[in-house]
């Protein structure tokens, strides 16, 4: 009896042991805990409510006009003279629309397509497998599709080199009428010839065409005062001036020129430089009051 008495008596005290050690473990924990929240509370708001990231100061961004005085011009303002670039270009006093030229242009692209298309199927006819075909029969095929689609390339570009898709009628630098007159290569490139003097515009027997700026114009009603506005001569006493210039639109580059010549016995002689369009097919029906210029 005594030795359980003993045994309830120490154990009684390891209890009571472990208990006041929890108790001291937990008014340090408490006391620390308080510690903390008095220190923090003994900060300042403000270096509590700091942001991490202070905000950068706006940047401004001022622009001097040097700098646009740099600014290359548009390619259509570069072409032009530095004293009319800054003013727009004037209307014309009448424009016209080929009726047809959305056709002759898928002609013209359908042609060019087959002739290409033509082109790269030679060499699958001549080194093709195929029995019983020879070398010759072979080469005969292919000259008679390359033959067939090129003379019809050559025909389409023929018949719609002189047709005018577009046309304007403007007023010149003295006040003489000018047309601006727009049609399509063979290469389908768009060229724009302007006719300075419309006075030397006469009829073709061209088929497909039904303008044209003769070699020999003949009588020009205005040629006093052509003469009165050239200013070139040569020693034998003959003038030399502009009649009509072509421009390949794509370049901005003369393609051609065409110029007129007169002598002293007052013969006017017009030869060609480059390769100017010097027949139009043009639907003279569509063409409005403004047109009479032309007579």
């Amino acid at each position: 009896m005594l030795d359980v008495g003993l045994g309830v008596a120490r154990s009684a005290r390891l209890l009571s042991t472990r208990a006041m050690s929890l108790n001291q473990l937990d008014h340090r924990n408490i006391s620390s805990l308080i510690g903390t929240a008095a220190k923090t509370a003994s900060l300042p708001t403000a270096t509590l409510r700091r942001p991490v990231y202070q905000a950068l100061p706006r940047q401004r961004h001022f622009s001097s006009s040097s700098s646009r005085l740099n600014t290359p011009l548009p390619p259509e303002e570069a072409f032009r003279p530095a004293a009319t670039t800054s003013s727009a270009p004037q209307a014309p006093l009448a424009t016209y629309l080929g009726p047809m030229s959305r056709t002759f242009y898928r002609l013209k692209l359908f042609s060019m397509t087959s002739l290409l298309f033509a082109s790269s199927l030679t060499p699958v006819f001549l080194f093709a497998p195929a029995e019983g075909v020879t070398l010759a029969a072979r080469c005969g095929i292919v000259a008679m599709a390359l033959g067939t689609s090129g003379v019809s390339t050559a025909l389409v570009a023929w018949i719609g080199k002189p047709y005018v898709g577009r046309m304007a009628l403007r007023k010149g630098e003295k006040g003489q009428a000018m047309i601006e007159a727009n049609n399509l290569s063979w290469r389908l490139r768009p060229f724009q010839t302007t006719i300075y003097r419309p006075s030397f515009i006469r009829p073709t027997s061209r088929p497909f065409a039904n303008w044209e700026l003769p070699e020999e114009p003949g009588a020009v009603d205005d040629l006093q005062a052509i003469l009165a506005d050239s200013s070139s001569g040569s020693e034998s006493g003959a003038r030399r001036f502009l009649i009509a210039e072509t421009k390949d639109l794509k370049t901005d580059r003369v393609v051609g020129s065409w110029w007129g010549q007169v002598d002293d016995a007052g013969q006017v002689k017009c030869t060609g430089q480059g390769k100017p369009v010097r027949h139009f097919q043009v639907h003279e029906e569509l063409l409005g009051d403004e047109w009479r210029i032309l007579n």
